[in-house]
C-alpha cells in the first residue's frame, strides 16, 4: 500500500517496523537481583532452619572458647573462670550474652529487604528459642577439678580445661607429679602429722583416709564418701589443723570451705550457708567447732543420699547437687544431739594430747600457712606421697580391703581401706565400736578418771583412798574438759572410789588400762598405764 502510494520499498518496510513497534505492547521492567548476605551476616528475618544452620555452629564455638558450659544440675548454663569459679545468669542477662556471642567474633544480625541488607539488633525471640534446647549449644559438665593431682577415673592424672567424653573441666595449672617410693611417701607422711596425738594407731589410719578420699573423690565416680570427724577432750588439741592438713589432698579452691560457725548459731543458719557452699562444687567441706549440726536433717541427707536438690535462699529454683562433698568436722566433747543414722555415717579421729596446743612446740609453727601458701613444696609433696600410695595399691593389682566394711559405704571401704592395708597401716575401720560407746554419757567421765589416774599414778600403785585424798587434782582435771567430777564419782569418800574403780578394771577403748589385784591384806589395789 505504501508502496502505491508513492513511498520506495526501502522506507515503506522502515514505515511498517515503526507502526508495529509503537503499537506492540510495553514489556515490564527487569527486577533487580535480590540481595545476598555476606558469609558473616547471619539473617534474623528470614526461616527459622537457614538461621538456626547457621548460627549454631557459631554458637558451639564461642561457648566453648568463653567457658559457657551446661553444668549439671543447674537450672540454666553458667560461665566457668580459669580458677573453677562459677559465674551464674539471670534468664535475661544470658539471652544477651548468647545473642552477643556471634558479634563478638566479627559476625553481625541482619535484615533483608527487597534493596537492601540491613543491620538488625540481637534477635531476642529467635535466641530465645534457641536456649529452650540448651544441650544444642553448650558443652555438658559435670565435674570442676581444682587440683593437679587429683586422680581420675583409672587412677589417671587430670588435665586442664575442658574434656567432652568426660564432662570434666580442669580448673588449674598442670603440674608434673613426680614418681615417690611407698617408704618415703609413708615416711613423709607421718613425720607431717608426727606432732598430732592421736588416740591410738587405728585413729591414724582413719584420718589418712581422709586425704585419701579427696585425692580419689572424682576417680570413683557414684561412690558414697563418709565423713570424717575430728574429735578432742579438750579445747586447743589441733582438731582443725589436723583436718586442715588432710584437705591438703586438694589445692585450696577445691578442697577449703570453713565454716568457723559459733555455738549460738543455729542450724538453719548453718544450713544456708552450706546450700551456698554446695552450689560453688567444692570437693570437701570443712565445719569448724560445731557439734550439733550432727542433728541437721540436711546434714543427714546428703550423707544418705549421696546427692541432693536444694532449692538456694532467695530463689524459686532448684539445683541438683549430684556429687555431694567429703564432709569434714571438728568437734569439743561433750556431744550433743546425735542421731545414730548420721553417726554410722561419720568416721571419727580422736585426739588425746597430754597437755593444750596453745603451749606445745611446734617443729613447723607455721603449719597451717605452710601448707596454705605451699611453702617450700610442702601441700604438693603431700599430695605427691598420697599418689604413691594409690601407684603401690595398683602395682599390687588393686586388692579389696580385707576387714569389715562400713555399712552403706562398702565399695569406698574396699578401695581406701585396700589402699591404706597395702601400705601397711594397721587399724583401718577398728574403731567402731569406741565410737558408738562413746554415746554412753558416762564414756567422757570414764575417760577423764582413767586419765587422770595415769598422770597421777603411772608406775606406782594406789588404793581407792589415794584418791579421795586427791580430790583436788582429779576436779580440776575434770574442768579442763569441761567435766564434772561429780558425775563420776559421787560421793567423795574411798567406798565410792572403791565402787567406780572396780567399774574401770579392764576397760578397752581407752588411752589408759587399769588392773587390781589383792594385797596381803586383802585390799584392792590398782595400777595404772598406758594401753598398748
Amino acid at each position: 500500500m505504501l508502496v502505491a502510494a508513492g513511498y520506495s520499498e526501502d522506507l515503506a518496510a522502515a514505515l511498517v517496523v515503526k507502526t508495529l513497534a509503537e503499537s506492540a505492547p510495553e514489556k515490564p521492567a527487569q527486577k533487580p537481583p535480590a540481595p545476598e548476605p555476606s558469609a558473616s551476616e547471619i539473617v534474623c528475618n528470614g526461616d527459622w532452619k537457614p538461621f538456626k544452620d547457621k548460627i549454631l555452629p557459631i554458637l558451639q564455638n564461642m561457648t566453648r572458647r568463653e567457658l559457657l558450659f551446661l553444668l549439671e544440675g543447674e537450672p540454666r548454663p553458667v560461665q566457668l573462670s580459669q580458677e573453677g569459679t562459677i559465674h551464674r545468669f539471670k534468664a535475661d542477662e544470658l539471652v544477651y550474652r548468647v545473642g552477643r556471642l556471634p558479634l563478638d567474633c566479627g559476625n553481625q544480625y541482619v535484615r533483608l529487604t527487597a534493596k537492601s541488607v540491613e543491620s538488625a539488633p540481637i534477635p531476642e525471640r529467635l535466641v530465645k528459642t534457641l536456649l529452650a534446647r540448651p544441650e544444642e549449644i553448650f558443652a555438658p559438665v559435670q565435674h570442676i577439678v581444682r587440683s593437679a593431682a587429683a586422680l581420675q577415673p583409672g587412677l589417671y592424672l587430670p588435665a586442664p580445661g575442658l574434656h567432652e567424653d568426660t564432662r570434666t573441666f580442669g580448673a588449674f595449672e598442670p603440674r608434673e607429679v613426680p614418681p615417690m617410693k611407698l617408704t618415703e611417701a609413708l615416711a613423709f607422711i607421718r613425720e607431717l602429722v608426727s606432732e598430732f596425738e592421736f588416740r591410738t594407731p587405728a585413729d591414724f589410719a582413719d584420718w589418712l583416709a581422709e586425704p585419701l578420699s579427696l585425692l580419689l573423690k572424682d576417680a570413683l565416680p557414684g561412690v558414697r564418701f563418709p565423713a570424717f570427724r575430728h574429735r578432742a577432750p579438750q579445747a586447743e588439741s589441733g582438731k582443725t589443723l589436723l583436718a586442715l592438713v588432710g584437705l591438703a589432698a586438694r589445692e585450696p579452691a577445691d578442697a577449703l570451705t570453713v565454716f568457723p560457725a559459733a555455738g549460738s548459731e543455729g542450724v538453719p543458719e548453718v544450713e544456708k550457708r552450706l546450700i551456698a557452699a554446695l552450689r560453688e562444687r567444692p570437693a570437701a567441706v570443712l565445719l569448724d567447732n560445731f557439734d550439733g549440726f550432727t542433728t541437721s536433717d540436711l546434714y543427714e541427707a546428703l550423707l544418705t543420699a549421696g546427692s541432693a536438690t536444694i532449692r538456694p535462699l532467695g530463689t524459686s529454683e532448684t539445683v541438683h547437687i549430684a556429687e555431694v562433698p567429703v564432709f569434714v568436722l571438728t568437734q569439743n566433747p561433750p556431744p550433743s544431739g546425735f542421731k545414730a543414722s548420721t553417726l554410722r555415717r561419720e568416721i571419727w579421729v580422736t585426739l588425746e594430747p597430754r597437755s593444750p596446743l596453745a603451749s606445745k612446740a611446734f617443729r613447723r609453727p607455721n603449719l597451717e600457712a605452710d601448707i596454705r601458701e605451699n611453702r617450700d613444696g610442702l601441700r604438693w609433696r603431700f599430695q605427691d606421697a598420697l599418689v604413691a600410695l594409690t601407684d603401690n595399691w595398683e602395682e599390687w593389682g588393686s586388692p579389696p580391703f580385707s576387714g569389715p566394711p562400713l555399712n552403706g559405704f562398702c565399695e569406698w571401704s574396699a578401695t581406701i581401706g585396700g589402699i591404706i592395708e597395702t601400705a601397711g597401716v594397721p587399724g583401718f575401720l577398728s574403731n567402731r565400736a569406741f565410737m558408738f560407746s562413746h554415746l554412753d554419757g558416762e564414756f567422757e567421765s570414764r575417760a577423764a578418771l582413767l586419765e587422770t589416774l595415769l598422770e597421777l599414778f603411772e608406775g606406782q600403785e594406789f588404793r581407792s583412798y589415794d584418791c579421795a585424798v586427791k580430790t583436788t587434782a582429779f576436779e580440776a582435771a575434770f574442768r579442763l574438759r569441761g567435766l564434772e567430777l561429780s558425775d563420776a564419782v559421787p560421793e567423795n569418800t574411798a567406798r565410792a572410789w572403791g565402787r567406780v574403780l572396780s567399774k574401770l578394771v579392764g576397760a578397752t577403748g581407752f588411752r589408759a588400762v587399769l588392773r587390781s589385784r589383792q594385797n596381803r591384806d586383802k585390799v584392792n589395789v590398782y595400777e595404772v598405764s598406758h594401753a598398748q
